[in-house]
């Protein structure tokens, strides 16, 4: 499924980046796609499971988060709670990611966010 709906995407000029990877313990596995410096990720549920499982039965194929690299996760999750964010996971290491530390944060306002461990020095984060 995952490969069908990436080919979708190449209509609006985005190529698979690098193979489809299992995440075992979000249950999904993870495909990215990219145009130029726009990067998506396409998951797939591996089974029911999966936390996403249902979060996709219901939206069906939709956007639903968006991910900001950080310099400083901790320092960021404090900011984001007391702009009325809750976090949802634990920081954990993404397989998909290079094993970078991920967290999520929820606003009803805004939706859902994915904070990622920057790599280098190359990223934008979110501290004010």
């Amino acid at each position: 499924m995952i490969c069908i709906v990436g080919g979708y995407f190449s209509i609006f000029g985005f190529d698979p980046e690098g193979t489809v990877v299992v995440d075992d313990e979000r249950r999904i596995r993870i495909q990215f796609m990219k145009n130029d410096s726009t990067r998506i990720e396409l998951i797939e549920p591996i089974d029911s499971e999966s936390p996403f499982y249902s979060l996709l039965k219901k939206f069906k194929n939709c956007f639903y988060h968006i991910c900001y690299e950080t310099e400083n996760m901790l320092e960021d999750i404090r900011f984001l709670r007391s702009k009325g964010f809750v976090q949802t996971t634990k920081i954990s290491p993404a397989p998909a990611l290079g094993n970078r530390n991920v967290v999520f944060l929820l606003s009803p306002k805004i939706g859902l966010i994915e904070l990622l461990e920057m790599e280098s020095n190359e990223g934008i984060g979110i501290s004010v």
